[in-house]
């Protein structure tokens, strides 16, 4: 048409999903129906992976040393 002038660039047919990361596949277990921050899933969470360091922290305390020497 005109010299230098582009037509605006048409949005695609089908928008490709939106990749997101890591993160927010950890903050989407975090939320609930409403798609607010759940509190209390965040709190019993944290309470579940302190129990488990807990019960596995002997464990390690045992292994280390096996594994220092083998270093």
């Amino acid at each position: 048409m005109f010299p230098g002038f582009r037509p605006p660039p048409r949005p695609p047919l089908f928008p490709s999903p939106r990749r997101h990361g890591p993160g927010h596949m950890l903050l989407h277990y975090f939320r609930g129906k409403d798609g607010s921050i759940d509190l209390d899933k965040v709190s019993k969470t944290i309470g579940t992976v302190g129990q488990i360091v807990q019960q596995i922290d002997p464990l390690i305390k045992q292994v280390k040393p096996l594994l220092k020497r083998k270093i």
